[in-house]
């Protein structure tokens, strides 16, 4: 009888880890059939953190950011729905709904509040593979009454970006649209200088991971102090991302960073919110 149950005890954590195996791709297979039906609206959303010229305090512009509060799982990490969105090639779909989603906003926003900042929204370097993604891109300016000047895509540097021939002429064919080019998480990912010199690009957001070092870490500060100074030299804008403290604006400021972004200045806001500060004049305090 005592064996029997040790038998038993012994099975137990095996039992448990294919449960949690099967909850797992349970979970996985509900995340990719919702996501490819999710349209924006309750569930699925798409908020905006201001960025702020660091020399007056305007609010030059937005990042438009996807959220996604799942019905049955809550809270879902945009690291984990991108992920899972690029994976499935749903990611084409969900890109042309925010963009679409996103010029109607700057439409209504240029023509109630004379709004001329800059809205950025994030775009995966698969979707510029595809020529059918920059002449969807096209139509949308046509259809839509808003400057391309206005819109800033931001592409993650990798692999595929910088060694991609159709990746650069589509980029090219972007720019002449008269978008504008940002990269995104500079210096943790594949980026080389060699490639940033001759790719169409006009801003780089610097990451977190260096802002964090400020104040904090003096190699750390080294290197924020020689990506600035790069950027600088090579006449691209920049913003520094998930600034939140005082002492790094003010570490920022002093070496010339354009903008800034991150909970310091203000959280992402929902579309109301976000009107309301273009609506009372794009400044912070």
């Amino acid at each position: 009888m005592m064996a029997l149950r040790d038998g038993k005890n012994k099975n137990k954590p095996i039992h448990l880890f294919q449960q949690h195996i099967q909850e797992a791709m349970t979970r996985q297979l509900t995340l990719e059939k919702d996501l490819q039906n999710v349209s924006i609206g309750d569930e699925f959303s798409i908020v905006f953190q201001p960025q702020v010229k660091v020399s007056t305090n305007e609010i030059i512009g937005f990042e438009s950011l996807a959220r996604w509060r799942h019905p049955l799982f809550g809270p879902i990490s945009p690291v984990e729905f991108i992920a899972l969105a690029e994976e499935k090639l749903i990611i084409y779909q969900l890109t042309e709904r925010t963009i679409d989603y996103v010029f109607k906003i700057l439409e209504t926003r240029k023509r109630e509040y004379s709004f001329t900042g800059i809205v950025s929204i994030n775009i995966s370097s698969l979707l510029l593979e595809h020529v059918v993604f920059i002449e969807f891109v096209r139509s949308r300016l046509s259809y839509f009454d808003i400057n391309p000047k206005q819109i800033e895509f931001e592409i993650t540097e990798s692999v595929q970006l910088f060694s991609s021939e159709t990746v650069l002429s589509h980029l090219q064919l972007l720019r002449k649209m008269g978008i504008r080019i940002s990269i995104d998480d500079f210096g943790t990912g594949y980026a080389a200088l060699s490639y940033l010199s001759h790719f169409p690009v006009d801003k780089v957001k610097i990451d977190k991971h260096f802002i964090d070092q400020i104040d904090t870490d003096r190699k750390g500060e080294a290197i924020l102090k020689s990506i600035i100074s790069l950027i600088k030299n090579m006449e691209l804008y920049m913003i520094a991302e998930g600034v939140e403290t005082a002492d790094q604006i003010r570490f920022l400021k002093e070496r010339g960073c354009d903008h800034i972004q991150g909970y310091y200045v203000s959280k992402p806001l929902t579309e109301e919110k976000s009107d309301m500060v273009v609506k009372n004049g794009c400044y912070i305090k």
